[in-house]
């Protein structure tokens, strides 16, 4: 609530999201999603959220291109999308690789062939949250020389 006046003898209560509440959900999100600012959009009530540094793309995306606008009604929402895009993004950066959210919570990575027992060691890539796993995913290929 926002605000409460009365007019010809009723009480008017105006339902809008107070300033201070959508600043922390933005900080939030920004800090759950790096890389991605999210606005509230009064006129539509509703929230978007853009990738950073990247010019806007309007339209879907090519084939294996990452989406540059995700839109939801509220913040729930948002944040399932953005975990959707950060699962695509994975897809596309590192492809082969199979990302699943742990039972006890987390995220894992497992490689192409990861089931494989012809010697070697098996890797497995653990993050507590999604964007995490794609920012742990990366330093590996940097260690590993692979290009991401």
């Amino acid at each position: 609530m926002n605000g409460r006046t009365e007019r010809a003898g009723a009480l008017v209560i105006t339902f809008r999201l107070p300033v201070q509440v959508i600043g922390q959900q933005r900080r939030q999100i920004k800090a759950m999603f790096p890389g991605w600012t999210a606005r509230y959009n009064p006129v539509r009530d509703g929230w978007n959220a853009y990738r950073d540094g990247e010019p806007p793309h309007f339209g879907p995306p090519a084939a294996n291109e990452p989406t540059h606008l995700v839109s939801a009604c509220d913040v729930p929402s948002l944040v399932a999308l953005l975990e959707q895009q950060i699962h695509a993004d994975i897809g596309i950066e590192f492809p082969g690789w199979k990302v699943r959210r742990g039972r006890s919570g987390g995220w894992y990575a497992f490689p192409p062939h990861a089931g494989s027992c012809h010697g070697g060691a098996v890797r497995l890539v653990h993050a507590p949250v999604l964007p995490g796993l794609l920012a742990s995913l990366r330093v590996l290929a940097q260690r590993d020389g692979q290009a991401t």
